[in-house]
């Protein structure tokens, strides 16, 4: 009697500890999915950057 209701338990602890992990996988998982969706944003807006500064350049080399 005494052992089925500790094989329960450690069973449940088991179950208990799976998703818990499962979740902390999730999370991670997300974690690094936002890093690259803002590592990508931020590659484009500098890009964006880079372009109007190139052709601000041009347009003063123009000018001279």
């Amino acid at each position: 009697m005494i052992a089925r209701v500790i094989q329960a338990s450690l069973a449940h602890r088991g179950w208990v500890l799976a998703i818990t992990l499962l979740v902390a996988m999730l999370g991670l998982l997300l974690l690094a999915l936002a890093s690259v969706v803002g590592l990508v944003l931020y590659l484009h807006a500098f890009e964006r950057e880079e372009e109007e500064r190139r052709r601000v350049a041009d347009g003063q080399w123009l000018e001279q």
